[in-house]
């Protein structure tokens, strides 16, 4: 099934034109990998609950004046009083909407996540075999390279925005949601998955490329009688294929740089929504409608402050693993600050 394409490789490398073979061929490998991830559908939103309509007031009685201004027929629902109970029934309906709404966009998003890097790492396999035979051990490194960063170059644009949807960062553009919705969890779990995937990568094109790159380049030493060295062919060709990988990953990964960025501010906003959920429960401790001044109560209360005061611990800790993940200890005294 290779022969026509061989052909035709070998056609336009006697023309001296390969290079725009290539463009084209790396650009339409990874077509079905492209539709995979546009294919993805986020749930969809319920629908607001319809509000049950608000008992109108008792309209009051207007016998006697309605002889001098007219009837109140022509007054609105505000003027009277009813709006504003239509108004707080609709509110309430968007809010109780959004954080279920915000929450299933993040599970689905996590849960599909995997899969697609799943094909990525398939197609690259394939191509490692596919690409040698068609271009040649010479030239299968740089293609194969090209094709895995052609399979993120359309879509990340598209990455960012569902990045947004979980967490936005002022590189984004959108405001922040509601602390109800608001979560850097979200991001870091995404980013974990990405790391695993690179992780992956890595061990799929080092193996494949460099051994590809190690052949090539030890034919070329024999048949020059050069020797091995950090200024040979085969030590150049590796130190090259490794800055390529390295600058491919960075690429990949490019839509979580303003998350690392501004790890500071957003973990700091994290902290701030989970902290007041500890802070409004010991104010109902302490504040609480059970607490008196006899001996037994003090000491109930005290026992629950004291629990209360532990929770702060996996707080800190999670702020910490966070940190780790997103920006690998780099930054330390602007992120403790």
């Amino acid at each position: 099934r290779l022969g026509p394409l061989q052909q035709c490789v070998s056609m336009y490398v006697q023309l001296n034109k390969i290079e725009t073979l290539a463009e084209e061929y790396v650009r339409l490998r990874p077509a079905e990998i492209h539709k995979l991830w546009f294919g993805f559908v986020p749930p969809t939103p319920p629908a607001p609950a319809t509000p049950a309509p608000a008992t109108p007031a008792p309209r009051p009685n207007t016998s006697s004046v309605e002889e001098g201004m007219g009837s109140n027929d022509d007054l609105d629902d505000d003027e009277l009083g009813l709006g504003c109970a239509r108004a707080d029934g609709l509110a309430a309906a968007s809010t109780t909407t959004t954080k279920p709404t915000s929450e299933a966009f993040a599970s689905a998003f996590l849960a599909w996540l995997p899969g697609w890097y799943g094909s990525v790492l398939s197609l690259l396999s394939e191509e490692t075999r596919r690409a040698s035979a068609v271009f040649g051990p010479k030239m299968a490194p740089d293609i194969v390279l090209r094709v895995f960063r052609e399979c993120f170059r359309p879509i990340l644009p598209s990455f960012r925005t569902r990045l947004s949807s979980l967490c936005p960062s002022s590189s984004s553009g959108g405001k922040h949601p509601s602390n109800e919705t608001w979560s850097l969890d979200a991001i870091c779990s995404t980013y974990e998955t990405t790391l695993h995937f690179l992780s992956q990568c890595y061990d799929q094109l080092a193996s494949n490329l460099e051994s590809s790159a190690l052949a090539c380049t030890s034919s070329m030493s024999s048949a020059n009688g050069e020797k091995d060295g950090p200024d040979s062919p085969v030590a150049k060709g590796a130190i090259a294929t490794y800055n390529n990988i390295t600058s491919a990953f960075i690429f990949v990964a490019s839509p979580f740089a303003p998350y690392q960025q501004e790890f500071a501010k957003l973990e700091k906003k994290h902290c701030d929504v989970v902290s007041k959920r500890v802070a409004s429960e010991v104010q109902a401790v302490v504040g609480g409608r059970n607490v008196s001044s006899n001996i037994s109560s003090l000491q109930g209360t005290v026992d629950r402050l004291q629990d209360l005061a532990s929770s702060v611990l996996p707080l800190a800790e999670a702020a910490v693993s966070r940190f780790e993940l997103l920006n690998c200890g780099y930054h330390t005294d602007v992120a403790v600050a």
